[in-house]
């Protein structure tokens, strides 16, 4: 279940009715295409991870599963205060709550392709 504002997806939660009471509810309708890419959040921080083989990825040293079917997919993951929203060509694949949801004080990123010296940080 989704909720959509101002072209903007403000909600993603799991669908509370079941598939046979969907044609009695009112004002209700499908979703015509794409959802529209959610709105950050002020003080969100936005990386990109490339999805393993076994579908998980890491982020701020907590491993996040995302599913073999994810493999191989750049996704971009926001961290917010409370959870990360993972989001592949601006649709959300999946939201996942943060296990340490203190503040971020450096991002760090190693390749596999590069030298473990020579690695990206963002302090």
């Amino acid at each position: 279940m989704h909720a959509i504002a101002d072209e903007t997806l403000i909600g993603t939660w799991p669908c509370p009715v079941s598939r046979d009471q969907l044609p009695t509810l009112r004002g209700v309708r499908t979703a015509g295409g794409r959802l529209p890419a959610p709105a950050l959040p002020t003080g969100a921080a936005r990386v990109q991870r490339r999805v393993s083989d076994s579908g998980g990825i890491m982020v701020t040293s907590q491993r996040l599963k995302l599913g073999k079917k994810n493999a191989g997919k750049l996704v971009t993951v926001i961290i917010e205060d409370t959870h990360f929203r993972i989001l592949h060509e601006g649709e959300e694949i999946a939201v996942k709550e943060r296990r340490n949801p203190g503040p971020i004080s450096k991002i760090r990123v190693v390749s596999k392709h590069e030298d473990r010296q020579k690695a990206s940080s963002i302090s």
